[in-house]
């Protein structure tokens, strides 16, 4: 949940760099919609904008399978964040402590990424991306 930002590029490469799928979760739908997705698509760790917190915080007891979270500050001081339930890390903190690493084969028909339509009948629709 963060607007176009490095930390956007950054995480749009080394998510499924890691093998990993990226749900980039579209930050403008309703809290409802958001817990569909979020839900749907079993997302297990947010990164999230400091100034969504406020939204996360009150759709966290209606998300099922978010275990972390991490926070993305422009700020100089990390804001002191608790989810109820999750644990809850700093972005920069994270980066700071990481050591390079080594890039594996991955098949390139492996899911990298995976969207939402702003469903016009129903739900959202899923939309996955090699």
């Amino acid at each position: 949940m963060e607007w176009n930002s490095h930390r956007y590029l950054e995480l749009y490469y080394a998510v499924p760099g890691l093998g990993a799928v990226l749900h980039t979760v579209n930050i403008r739908y309703s809290p409802e919609d958001l817990v569909y997705t979020i839900n749907h698509a079993g997302d297990e760790i947010l990164f999230v904008k400091d100034e969504f917190v406020p939204l996360v915080s009150a759709i966290m007891p209606k998300l099922k399978t978010v275990r972390k979270a991490v926070i993305m500050t422009d700020r100089s001081e990390p804001p002191q964040v608790k989810l109820p339930g999750i644990e809850v890390y700093n972005y920069e903190d994270l980066i700071k402590s990481s050591s390079p690493y080594e890039f594996g084969d991955i098949d390139e028909r492996t899911v990298a990424t995976l969207f939402y339509t702003s469903g016009t009948t129903g739900p959202p629709k899923c939309i996955l991306y090699p």
